[in-house]
């Protein structure tokens, strides 16, 4: 649980150093705002550290098959797509597979709860 403070005060505190970040040609930190919200956001939601969810793909597709296939679609739209993502942003780590599943359960509970 620790872990998810640590991920979830990175992230708030991120958007202070958004500026700071070497962004690839193209890119400037207000482009990369929304990414940073949706993206990485949703994916802070879930236990994870602070990476997109197409990087999160391509760095676990070997040991996780939905990931794999993920990975596989989002290559088929934009070659290497999962590779060329940004790493993960400010030393962030995953969460313990229990939490991780805990905080889906709990995601899933509540938006289901709203419908």
């Amino acid at each position: 649980m620790k872990t998810l403070l640590v991920i979830l005060k990175a992230y708030v505190l991120g958007f202070g150093k958004l500026s700071t970040l070497p962004y690839k040609p193209g890119w400037t930190r207000n482009r990369f705002l929304a990414v940073y919200i949706f993206d990485h956001g949703t994916h802070v939601l879930t236990g994870a550290g602070i990476v997109s969810w197409s990087r999160w793909f391509y760095v676990h597709r070997k040991t996780n098959r939905v990931a794999a296939f993920l990975n596989r679609f989002l290559n088929h739209l934009d070659t290497d797509h999962g590779m060329m993502s940004g790493p993960v942003l400010f030393g962030t780590v995953d969460c313990s597979l229990p939490v991780r599943i805990g905080l889906g359960v709990f995601w899933v509970v509540l938006l289901w709860s709203l419908l």
